[in-house]
């Protein structure tokens, strides 16, 4: 009986039922087998599924054994043997199903450790190639950021060549039409370099020839202070042979004084009308020449000129073949355009300043355009000039408020740079405080803004001064 009563435990109990404890029982409160000892081993992880699995496997053998043993001793006396009987053959059979699951398991749980161990070098590798991978993040990031701003450099480069090539683009244009005026100036000056020679070979044959009438004016003119010496003999001669006449005359007691005294003076004046024929005669030849070689001597003192301003602007730099090279503008002067600038050092006043420039073969600024605006006060500043005030060719001398350039065009509307002073007004003031006469000359204070930098001034001041002339 006590083999029956246990069996059934085996099958399945309920936890109010007395008798052993099955331990592949599910708790239903602890959710593990074994009650509160499954459920306190809970609490830990637990062992893999297959060890669990092969633990419940023995547990089984072993009941099974017991439950052979039991049998084995009491089946005589045992009541229902048929069923328990075959209670053990179908425990006999789940006994061969668990082994071959077991053998299935160790296979799968060799496998499982093979795959682990695999898994394991694997994830080795990877969290190395992650470090790595990380490592050649940052590096890129890195590198991402340096592109980014050498994008952004290149990038500001880039603009800032699209604007100097633009500046160049009209710089090469203008370079173009100065190459094209320089060679047109070089043409004419060629061309006028061949008529100087030709003149230069006309003046010497002028020169030579001048100098030959010249001997032969010499000539003439002692011929005539011969002839004149010559007319002066035969007037003595007549007038000592009057006296003669005269004397016989007297001695007859014939003498007519009357017909002397007249004969006396036709014979003077026809001796002083031979004369000044002689004089004038002499003179005007004299003076004709005269003229004529210091015209010739005025002309070959411009081409003379004409020359040196020739070797100035277009020196010879080769002797044997006289090849000139030319240059745009004079020493010390500065090109802009197509105009040559000079900016004095020195200073004088307005007027001065003009005659100055005039001998250059310029005059003081005249102002054309916002451009040349811009460049003459900015190529005025220099750090070694103290004066900051330059003369520019502007004045109202003749009408005040009347501004009128050098080149008699008035003051255009539209292109005017006066000073003009926050809260203060405005240049021209014609402020008359320390001359009486007020300011009628205008000029430039490069301290100030390039396009409001006007002022009036006394003509009587020294500053310095703006020249410029065409090239």
């Amino acid at each position: 009986m006590v083999g029956q009563q246990w069996i059934p435990g085996f099958n399945g109990r309920s936890s109010g039922d007395s008798g052993p404890i099955n331990p592949f029982k599910h708790d239903p409160h602890t959710g593990s087998p074994g009650g509160k000892r499954g459920h306190q081993k809970a609490l830990c992880p637990g062992p893999p599924a297959a060890v669990r699995t092969l633990s419940a496997v023995c547990g089984s053998l072993l009941l099974v054994c017991v439950a052979l043993s039991m049998l084995y001793h009491k089946s005589e006396n045992q009541p229902g043997r048929e069923d328990l009987l075959l209670e053990l053959q179908n425990l006999s059979d789940h006994h061969l199903i668990t082994t071959k699951a077991n053998l299935q398991l160790r296979e799968q749980n060799q496998h499982l450790q093979q795959n682990n161990t695999w898994l394991m070098e694997q994830s080795t590798q990877l969290n190395q190639t992650s470090a790595r991978l990380t490592i050649k993040n940052r590096a890129l990031s890195s590198a991402i950021v340096q592109l980014q701003d050498q994008q952004t450099r290149q990038t500001s480069s880039y603009d800032t060549l699209l604007r100097d090539h633009g500046q160049m683009v009209v710089y090469i244009a203008a370079l173009e039409n100065m190459s094209m005026t320089s060679s047109q100036t070089i043409s004419s000056l060629l061309l006028s370099t061949s008529e100087l020679e030709a003149q230069m070979l006309n003046l010497s044959d002028s020169n030579t020839f001048l100098r030959e009438e010249l001997i032969h004016a010499n000539d003439q003119r002692e011929e005539l202070v011969q002839l004149n010496s010559e007319l002066g003999a035969q007037i003595e001669n007549l007038t000592a042979r009057i006296a003669e006449e005269d004397a016989i005359l007297r001695g007859d007691g014939e003498a007519q004084p009357e017909v002397e005294d007249s004969i006396i003076a036709e014979l003077q004046e026809r001796n002083r009308n031979l004369s000044a024929l002689l004089g004038r005669d002499a003179r005007g030849k004299e003076t004709g020449r005269t003229g004529e070689r210091e015209s010739m001597l005025v002309d070959l003192r411009a081409k003379e000129e004409e020359y040196r301003s020739l070797d100035r602007y277009c020196p010879v730099v080769n002797s044997n073949t006289n090849e000139r090279v030319c240059n745009n503008c004079p020493e010390d002067w500065r090109l802009f355009q197509t105009t040559c600038y000079y900016f004095s050092s020195r200073t004088l006043t307005w007027p001065a300043s003009r005659a100055w420039c005039r001998t250059q073969g310029g005059d003081l600024l005249v102002v054309n355009t916002k451009q040349e605006q811009s460049f003459v006060v900015a190529a005025s500043r220099r750090p070694e000039q103290r004066v900051a005030r330059l003369w520019i060719g502007v004045s109202d001398t003749e009408e005040e408020g009347r501004w009128v350039w050098v080149d008699g065009s008035l003051l255009s509307p539209d292109l005017q740079f006066w000073l003009i002073r926050a809260g203060t007004g405005t240049e021209p003031d014609d402020w008359s405080s320390e001359n009486p006469h007020g300011e009628d000359c205008g000029h430039i204070d490069n301290k100030e803004e390039d396009l409001s930098s006007w002022m009036d001034g006394s003509c009587d001041y020294k500053y310095r001064w703006i020249c410029e002339k065409s090239v």
